[in-house]
């Protein structure tokens, strides 16, 4: 049965990430400043992690970010942002957030303090970041 679920969540995950369409860049309200993971849900289940741990991701307006892991960095670089890039076979469109000029995109909703990317079938993880 717990399989059954992981096998869903991952389902819909690369359902989500491989629908997009090609849109302009778009700034996305509310994304620039620092973020601290707080949970992280992938195949192997879910994490939790304690505010303060220096699990950070910060995008700046110049288009660049760094995020560090245990306060040691672990990728910086740039970011684009289409708006409404993704759209799920269900009519659902999310912003697509790309890294260092990839063609791979992830998921990015932002709720008021809570950023959530949602990382397609290579890790197949979601991401939640409360703003710092």
């Amino acid at each position: 049965m717990v399989m059954k679920k992981y096998w869903a969540i991952l389902f819909v995950i690369v359902a989500i990430t491989s629908c997009k369409k090609e849109k302009t860049d778009q700034t996305v309200a509310g994304l620039t400043g620092k973020w601290e993971l707080s949970l992280q849900s992938d195949i192997t289940g879910i994490h939790t992690y304690a505010l303060g741990a220096g699990n950070t991701l910060q995008f700046n307006a110049d288009s660049t970010f760094i995020q560090y892991r245990a306060n040691q960095l672990v990728d910086q670089g740039s970011y684009h942002v289409i708006k409404n890039g993704i759209t799920i076979p269900s009519g659902f469109k999310f912003d697509a957030l790309y890294y260092n000029h990839s063609t791979f995109s992830n998921e990015l909703q932002i709720k008021p303090d809570t950023l959530f990317i949602i990382t397609g079938p290579v890790n197949a993880a979601a991401d939640t970041y409360v703003r710092q």
